[in-house]
């Protein structure tokens, strides 16, 4: 996962590189330009599969808590696109969320107490942006590459911890809206849907057979937005 998003930024960075030179031409809008923040927020995530032979559900997992980190993005303005204090904003934004997502399910069958618990440590992102501005106000709408640091672990009794690794690759949509506070800091809220679909077959877990399995099936972060504008804080 560290090389797929090592080779996000890259790319962030060459974005970066072919708009520059456009945005120089046109009137500043106080959203464009390279800038970095911090979120913290709230979110909720799921987890789907079968056990066919014990009186548990994977399904029945809710996982959810805090959601906190920091992004880094650029925007490009275009240009005068609908007259003065309104432009098309066209933007790409890295991010990282660390959580603390985790729900567990816990049944006493034959004897035997099985438990089952998920964790979500980790929500990232590689994303597009397309916003409208309205003098101070910027409304945007995003989408692109997410990734996730997961986990699904089984007990019976006190044997060893079953887990298995839901790392995961899938999409990110969303929408939001960004406020320029002050010079240069801007507040704002977004919305985020996760998406993915890793799965792990769970065979030998509790007494389990071929095709029981455990699927990471999407999120949703609800989280404010916090950002600092470099070259209009700056002058750079």
């Amino acid at each position: 996962m560290k090389a797929k998003l090592l080779g996000s930024a890259t790319a962030m960075a060459l974005f970066a590189a072919v708009c520059s030179p456009a945005q120089a031409q046109g009137i500043a809008s106080p959203f464009a330009g390279f800038y970095g923040g911090g979120h913290f927020g709230y979110g909720e995530a799921y987890y789907k599969g079968t056990f066919s032979s014990v009186p548990i559900s994977i399904n029945d997992l809710d996982l959810n808590g805090i959601a906190g980190g920091g992004q880094l993005g650029y925007n490009h303005q275009v240009t005068d696109f609908f007259g003065p204090g309104q432009h098309l904003i066209l933007g790409i934004e890295g991010d990282i969320s660390f959580t603390d997502f985790k729900d567990s399910n816990y049944v006493f069958n034959g004897g035997s107490s099985l438990t089952i618990k998920g964790d979500v440590d980790l929500l990232a992102s590689i994303r597009a942006r397309l916003g409208m501005t309205f003098d101070n106000a910027m409304v945007f709408v995003t989408g692109g590459i997410a990734f996730a640091n997961a986990d699904f672990t089984t007990r019976l009794e006190a044997n060893p911890v079953n887990k298995s690794s839901l790392d995961a690759t899938g999409g990110v949509v969303g929408g939001g809206f960004e406020f320029m506070a002050f010079q240069g800091v801007s507040i704002g809220a977004e919305g985020l849907y996760y998406f993915f679909s890793e799965k792990d077959g769970l065979s030998g877990n509790f007494g389990g057979v071929a095709g029981d399995r455990v699927k990471f099936d999407d999120a949703y972060v609800i989280r404010a937005r916090v950002n600092v504008f470099f070259n209009t804080l700056f002058g750079g």
